[in-house]
């Protein structure tokens, strides 16, 4: 989760007049954040496939007001 959270910077959004729309991750930027921050014991597949069930569960809410 705290690498989740530090991934915060890295969404892909598309702004226009119906509001922002956000994409989903930046990867090369989310890759940045797990070399930088994982513990050196890690599996960072494992901890990018994480990372990626998180995303894909807040996408919906992250676009919810679009609706």
């Amino acid at each position: 989760m705290r690498l989740f959270a530090a991934c915060g910077t890295q969404w892909r959004i598309l702004s226009g007049p119906g509001g922002i729309l956000h994409l989903g991750l930046d990867y090369p930027g989310v890759d940045v954040v797990l070399r930088r921050l994982a513990p050196d014991d890690a599996d960072p597949d494992q901890i990018f496939a994480d990372i990626q069930v998180m995303e894909a569960a807040a996408l919906p809410i992250l676009n919810e007001a679009l609706r």
